[in-house]
């Protein structure tokens, strides 16, 4: 009978007061409904307000005071919020909602269900007690959470999981405290990681960017014949935004324990970041200590100023090859360290900088120190126009003050005999060899198109160095001048055809007794042909030589039998570089060949051969062929020995959730398979999957698999095409 009274009442209302706030109203001729006019305007903005739609069971509503009451089978509609409970009490003045009982809260793509709401739908904040939050691909369950605003959310005593069976995840995580930012990031207090119902793992804070697909912890088991059975764990921890890392320990039954650590960072208002990554080990089977520790930074100081630094340590060269790590890049023989500020002008840009560089020394089996700049300065103008058109100048100059220690020097000193003298009173005086070096390279460029499509291009360039002694490491005299010159002649014939001819020279002003060729190191034409169409690109490049005297050396012929007495034979073809050909080829629209090759006139010898041949790119199945062939000179036996493999990949998704990716490489010369590579991609659950990585050469082989949440980081079957093994 109430229930009636109040639709009556509502009725009358609606008749006799039209221009008020809100009007009842039946959505589906069964239900009351109260449904607000969206030509009420909100005093605080003064701009329309929203509709709101309510229906239940039973009704109340104060049309005076914009309340509304409702009870069974309630359903509020406001713009993309859908609520539906047992009981409501709603201010359709302030948009506040309270309501209890079965509570479905859904908003776009996430759901949140619970027994206790207070909200304001349109400022969407408030809290639900004993929650379900379900916002792909997260799940949440806890006690309450909390909306202070529309992105952010505060949870406690909660569950998450991006598992889709919610009562029995593959994995969770059970945290005392969770901030959830929507669709941005979330943080983690007090945080018990769980697979299934066993404990696995603690972290007493967690932080992880949803926009950065790494996933928090990766567990890396298997076995190689160096490092032997091995378990790599990494922490990839997310502090902040700006602060992310990784916490590395590898154990090995061979190698034994490995610990290390990578720091990264950035600085948004500085325009700038850096990262610091360390690792050491103490060897079990060589009793060898062995590290590495790499520092990078660079940003901005101020406006146009800005500043870029490197640290290198080492124990060895041939760490980073050894204890390879997927965080860090094989360096070479020699590490440089620097600290570099550099001002940029719209005319100039200058460099102070700070540098130490140290070479590996076999003998002593470590880095030692061989050269440091303290410190260097550098300017270099921009091009500047010099009036007339098509002439541009520019210069730039240096002055370093260096020394290298004595051990370097006196090592310099037992080659050149001809600054002993100089160089010997230094490390008398100072057991040390200072220097100071001042360079000056003025150039004249100029460039203008005489024909549509064809250009002419010249620079010259002076250049001159003065140091305070003579420096064997460097010249042996004190001062030393030159000159150099390029000049490009760039032809288009049509729309199919193009070439390059170019010509560079370049000659110091005073010779030394070894030159042979007065001071001339460059003088040489180069050319290039280029053919192109649809589909299709081919070029030649090649080079001739025209210094008076070529040696050896000039031109990396090593074989004794092409020799005569010391002088090159076939002196013609001796000056003409290997001839470099490239093609490209596009068979079909997911089809491609390309071809590189390098042949060398003067003994007749392909130096280098690659082709590639690649099918179904962006396919469900995708496979490539290729063969790959070089003539590497053996320094031992002085001979040039050929090596010719063939290679053959394909990649294919066996079911929805296999994925296979196959490589093998076979050496024609010797009958041989040289190198094995397989992957298996494996999603075990629709949160969990797993790689089973394979590989097998002639001197090593390893076996591992990687475990991973597919919520942080996308499988090969998640993404649309697959990847090709290359050589």
């Amino acid at each position: 009978m109430r229930k009636t009274r109040s639709w009556i009442i509502s009725t009358v209302l609606l008749l006799f007061i039209f221009p008020l706030s809100a009007r009842v109203a039946s959505a589906d001729n069964s239900a009351p409904s109260v449904k607000t006019e969206s030509s009420v305007i909100d005093p605080a903005t003064g701009k329309k307000k929203d509709p709101i739609d309510c229906y239940g069971d039973h009704i109340e509503y104060d049309e005076l005071n914009g309340t509304v009451y409702a009870k069974g089978n309630v359903k509020v509609l406001y713009k993309d919020i859908t609520l539906t409970c047992d009981e409501i009490r709603m201010s359709t003045k302030s948009e506040d909602i309270e309501a209890n009982g079965h509570i479905l809260l859904i908003e776009k793509t996430s759901r949140i269900i619970g027994e206790h709401i207070k909200y304001n739908l349109k400022q969407k904040l408030g809290f639900v007690d004993n929650i379900e939050y379900d916002s792909p691909p997260w799940f949440f369950k806890g006690k309450r959470i909390e909306r202070p605003d529309e992105k952010n959310a505060n949870m406690e005593q909660s569950i998450a999981t991006t598992c889709n069976d919610h009562e029995h995840p593959h994995y969770k995580l059970v945290s005392g405290r969770i901030h959830l930012v929507v669709d941005e990031k979330i943080e983690c207090w007090d945080t018990v990681v769980y697979i299934g119902d066993i404990p696995i793992f603690y972290f007493p804070y967690y932080f992880k960017d949803f926009r950065n697909g790494t996933s928090p912890l990766s567990l890396r088991p298997g076995y190689s014949s160096y490092e032997g059975a091995f378990l790599k764990i990494a922490y990839n921890y997310e502090l902040t935004n700006e602060l992310t890392g990784s916490l590395l320990l590898d154990l090995m039954s061979v190698k034994g324990i490995g610990y290390g650590f990578k720091q990264n960072y950035s600085l948004p208002g500085l325009n700038g970041g850096g990262s610091l990554y360390s690792y050491y080990i103490d060897e079990a089977d060589t009793g060898h200590s062995r590290w590495n520790v790499n520092f990078e930074h660079h940003s901005d100081i101020v406006k146009d100023l800005n500043v870029v630094a490197r640290l290198d340590y080492f124990s060895d060269q041939a760490v980073l090859n050894d204890l390879y790590s997927s965080y860090y890049p094989v360096m070479a023989s020699y590490i440089n360290s620097y600290v570099a500020f550099t001002k940029t002008d719209p005319s100039f840009t200058g460099i102070l900088a700070v540098q130490r560089q140290d070479n590996w020394d076999n003998f002593a089996y470590e880095y030692k120190m061989t050269m440091a700049a303290l410190p260097s300065i550098k300017f270099q103008s921009n091009q500047l126009s010099l009036g007339a058109a098509g002439f541009y100048g520019a210069f730039n100059g240096e002055l370093t003050r260096y020394y290298v220690p004595s051990s370097t020097v006196l090592a310099a000193v037992s080659t050149t005999s001809t600054t002993a003298t100089a160089v010997s009173t230094a490390l008398v005086t100072n057991n040390d060899f200072y220097n100071t070096r001042f360079s000056l390279n003025p150039s004249l460029t100029y460039s203008f198109q005489y024909m549509p499509g064809n250009t002419l291009s010249a620079s010259f360039a002076l250049n001159g160095t003065w140091l305070e002694l003579p420096d064997p490491g460097i010249d042996d005299q004190g001062l030393t001048a030159g000159a150099s010159e390029t000049m490009t002649l760039h032809n288009t014939f049509n729309q199919y055809v193009t070439t390059d001819l170019t010509h560079s020279f370049s000659r110091r002003f005073r010779a030394t007794a070894a030159d042979v060729n007065g001071g001339t190191d460059i003088n040489k034409v180069t050319g290039r042909l280029g053919f192109a169409a649809q589909g299709f690109s081919l070029s030649f490049t090649t080079g001739y030589d025209l210094r008076e005297n070529i040696d050896q050396a000039s031109i990396n012929i090593l074989e004794p039998s092409l020799l005569g007495n010391g002088v090159l034979n076939n002196m013609t073809k001796a000056r003409i570089d290997p001839v470099t050909a490239q093609l490209g080829l596009m068979l079909s629209e997911s089809s491609d060949a390309s071809l590189n090759t390098q042949y060398r006139l003067y003994d007749d010898r392909l130096l280098f051969g690659d082709i590639a041949l690649g099918f179904n790119r962006g396919q469900p199945f995708t496979y490539g062929i290729g063969a790959s062939y070089s003539a590497q000179f053996d320094y031992i036996n002085y001979v040039y020995q050929t090596i010719f493999d063939i290679s053959t990949s394909a990649a294919f998704n066996a079911t929805q959730d296999l994925r296979i990716d196959m490589a093998l490489k076979f050496d024609t010369v010797n009958r041989n398979i040289k190198e094995v590579r397989s992957k298996f991609t494996v999603n075990l659950t629709d949160c969990i999957a797993i790689d089973i990585n394979y590989m097998q050469s002639l001197s090593a082989h390893s076996f591992g698999f990687n475990v991973y949440m597919r919520a942080f980081t996308k499988t090969e079957l998640d993404k649309n095409a697959p990847e090709v093994f290359k050589y």
